[in-house]
């Protein structure tokens, strides 16, 4: 009995050393020649660390961590370390024995393999810092995640790769977290960056895709991203110049999605849905822009809800799209739409519904600004056909159309309108036969005192008669009567700062321009300080603008037009911009917006300098309100 202990005792001291042994660095080439080689060496917790060069021939490719959770990196980035498959039928990496997340390949090019350049079945590794191109495959391109895969894939650039479904990254019931990648230049059938479908549910989240496109030989989905019989969170990323037949950003199809915070910009379909197309589907889309999206020959330049889909369209900017038949902003066939606090402006049809068109559907509208699209058909901001509307707490003015500039209802239509700001309704809307318009209470017409018009800024002054003028039984976030228009006037502090960038993206080397307004509702003057941040792409924050004191006479509004020189060396990517006004430590107000710092322009940097950053001058008051 007591060796049996002591037999036990020495096994349990023997796993402990074993649990307690130190990770081991295993270099390749140096002691071992071949990638495999390494892996297969390396023990539970070591580091397989790879020597510049490029990697080729047998050990080389289809490597196989075999169920290890190890780190498989480069010693010296992806630019250096290439695993090239030479264009023959298999995989650079290949997970299929569980892997987790402790399961890490980082660091490498991954290049030229005809089977997917890396496959995870039933496996959830890590995939981060590669380059993964110019591979092929029939699912997945450059990544393929199939059967209960929750890899995370992150920082990767994935470009240049070719599939039918997927051409960068493909999933099958699976749910990957794909985080902060590039992916440009992919091609497949449908979902030319990403294709996800059967029970998938990817979260999708600050990436990049740009230049993709879906060919597809019977009408390709989504540019971009492709969401099939699935369901997907696809929030903060910058999508495009991404064409596809339908979708040219997003495709959701008989699928579900989150779609939120993204940047859905100059995507193409040549069918439906410049932007997105949701397609027997149901989808969120909220607090995204979408902007000079097109689609060349059919309907939906930004948004397209069709075919018994069901979709929540919330707080988005939708500008500047454009379509050859109906809806230039958005379009909604056969299916449902609530669409509430959006700023539609600037888009445009050849045919009907410069902002919005409806067809066979069903919507609500809630506290929308519908404003300067242009329909060359009829219905410059909305037209029903064979629809039931509701309108309330929104405003439509300034758009344009051959018959109802604002509104035109055919084909037994019906639509009710209140608290409405609306353009000379009695002219702007056409009303056909058997159609019915019912004006309820609460609707006017007067100018609604937009900030900035000539920027985009659709914002409301304070007085403007918008304001308050809402359904009474509704309240705006700072607990007051709701405003009419997609922009509600926060009356919680009696300073208020808006910020209007003149332009999206800024060049290297050229000036970003900014009209800064404050509103003082005192009848007093109001002292305060004014300061700016320029939050950079790393995250770095840099002090661009003051603390500077300025005095605000009572009831009055002020503008303050500055440039801000973009130096040569600043880094490229999306920044933040942030000002606030108060008197510290207290802030009473602040604001701030998104600007894209581009290379520099083709047409040559402007010689002019300021300094590296500007700071405000001092406002002048462009009107007074008692």
């Amino acid at each position: 009995m007591n060796g049996i202990r002591l037999g036990a005792a020495i096994g349990v001291a023997a796993a402990c050393l074993v649990s307690a042994a130190p990770a081991t660095v295993i270099r390749v080439p140096q002691v071992y020649p071949t990638i495999q080689a390494g892996v297969n060496a390396a023990m539970e917790g070591d580091t397989v660390l790879v020597a510049s060069g490029t990697y080729f021939g047998p050990g080389n490719y289809d490597i196989d961590f075999g169920g290890k959770a190890i780190v498989l990196m480069s010693e010296s980035g992806p630019e250096a370390t290439v695993i090239d498959c030479r264009d023959i039928a298999c995989r650079g990496l290949y997970f299929h024995s569980g892997e987790d997340s402790s399961s890490v390949v980082r660091g490498f090019t991954i290049t030229n393999a005809h089977d997917t350049g890396i496959y995870c079945w039933g496996s959830s590794p890590t995939i981060m810092d590669n380059i993964i191109r110019d591979n092929a495959g029939d699912n997945g391109g450059g990544i393929a995640c199939e059967w209960n895969c929750s890899a995370r894939i992150a920082d990767n650039v994935i470009t240049c790769n070719v599939a039918n479904y997927g051409g960068a990254i493909y999933c099958n019931h699976s749910s990957p977290a794909v985080v902060g990648n590039t992916l440009t230049e992919n091609s497949a059938y449908d979902g030319g960056g990403l294709f996800s479908e059967l029970q998938s549910c990817p979260v999708i989240a600050g990436n990049t895709f740009s230049g993709n496109a879906a060919p597809g030989p019977y009408g390709g989905h989504g540019g971009a991203i492709c969401i099939y019989q699935s369901s997907a969170v696809i929030q903060d990323n910058f999508v495009q110049w991404n064409v596809a037949d339908y979708g040219g950003g997003i495709h959701c199809w008989y699928g579900s999605a989150v779609i939120a915070g993204n940047t859905i910009l100059e995507n193409g379909a040549d069918k439906r849905g410049g932007g997105i197309c949701c397609e027997v589907s149901s989808a969120t889309v909220t607090d995204n822009t979408i902007i000079r999206n097109m689609v060349y020959n059919g309907s939906g330049g930004g948004i397209v809800c069709s075919q018994s889909s069901s979709s929540t369209i919330l707080y988005n900017t939708i500008s500047g799209n454009s379509a050859t038949e109906d809806g230039g902003g958005i379009r909604c066939r056969s299916s449902s739409a609530t669409i509430r606090g959006n700023t539609i402006t600037g888009n445009s049809s050849y045919g009907t519904g410069g902002g919005i068109g409806f067809r066979g559907a069903s919507g609500s509208l809630y506290s929308n600004t519908i404003t300067k699209n242009l329909a060359s058909g009829e219905g410059g901001g909305i037209y029903c056909w064979s629809t039931s509307l509701t309108i309330m707490n929104s405003i439509l003015r300034g758009d344009s159309g051959c018959l109802g500039k604002e509104l035109c209802l055919r084909e037994q239509s019906s639509t009710s309108i209140s608290y409405c700001n609306t353009e000379n309704r009695v002219f702007s809307t056409y009303v056909a036969p058997g159609c019915t318009v019912m004006w309820g209470e609460g609707n006017r017409d007067y100018d609604p005192m937009f900030v900035l018009t000539a920027k985009g800024d659709y914002r409301l002054l304070w007085h403007s008669p918008c304001i308050d003028s809402g359904h009474p039984d509704s309240l705006d976030p700072d607990m007051t009567r709701s405003d009419i228009g997609g922009h509600f006037f926060d009356q919680t502090d009696y300073l208020t700062l808006y910020l209007t960038r003149h332009r999206r993206a800024v060049a290297r080397g050229t000036f970003l321009g900014i009209t800064y307004t404050v509103i003082n509702r005192w009848a007093h003057p109001e002292s305060f300080w004014l300061a700016s941040q320029a939050i950079l792409p790393n995250g770095d924050t840099l002090s661009v603008g003051g603390p500077i004191q300025h005095v605000l006479p009572g009831n009055t509004i002020s503008l303050c037009h500055i440039r801000h020189y973009v130096p040569l060396g600043a880094p490229l990517g999306t920044y933040r911009y942030r000002s606030g006004i108060g008197v510290p430590p207290i802030v009473y107000d602040q604001d701030e917006f998104t600007c894209i710092v581009t290379p520099t322009s083709r047409r040559g940097v402007q010689v002019e300098h300021r300094g590296s950053w500007d700071e405000p001058s001092r406002f002048r008051v462009e009107g007074r309100r008692e």
